[in-house]
């Protein structure tokens, strides 16, 4: 999830009934946007995406690929950069916060301060890694959210429960 995706995912998690919101390697909405808020040409922007050393130096330098990935880049920064967050009600679903361990954009204290970003329960996860934490535990991370968001067994008819007539 990009760094603008989190932050539509928070402001949707604000509407009623969400199961669950998760987000992964950003800071918590109130702390503002990080170094990739003042990232604004081009340059910068895969300067950046080399500083973070997530993204193939062989796809950052071939200019048909760049030609493909730059509008969404450039829209990804442009919504960090222009996202502000206003207090209002906070998601009331439960909350998991995913983050690389060496991450440079995510300090300890801004995952933290998720807790602040809702009324329900929030748990929090590190990973071995940096920013792109998420390309080495991927399987780690679908099957925590698959254990999450299955379905809970009902319990069996009996004594607690009567059998449906």
């Amino acid at each position: 999830m990009t760094a603008s995706s989190y932050r539509t995912a928070y402001e949707a998690a604000r509407l009623p009934n969400p199961a669950r919101l998760y987000v992964s390697g950003c800071p918590a909405p109130s702390r503002g946007v990080g170094g990739e808020g003042e990232t604004t040409g081009d340059e910068d922007i895969l300067a950046d995406l080399r500083t973070l050393d997530g993204t193939s130096g062989e796809l950052l330098s071939d200019p048909e690929a760049l030609e493909l990935i730059m509008p969404a880049l450039r829209a990804d920064y442009r919504a960090v950069r222009t996202y502000r967050w206003r207090p209002g009600p906070e998601p009331a679903c439960p909350l998991t916060v995913l983050t690389g361990d060496r991450d440079p954009r995510t300090p300890a204290d801004a995952v933290l301060d998720w807790k602040r970003h809702g009324t329900g329960e929030c748990r929090f996860h590190a990973y071995e890694g940096g920013h792109f934490y998420l390309t080495e535990h991927v399987r780690r991370v679908a099957e925590l959210m698959g254990a999450d968001l299955a379905p809970h067994p009902r319990a069996a008819p009996g004594k607690d429960r009567p059998h449906p007539r």
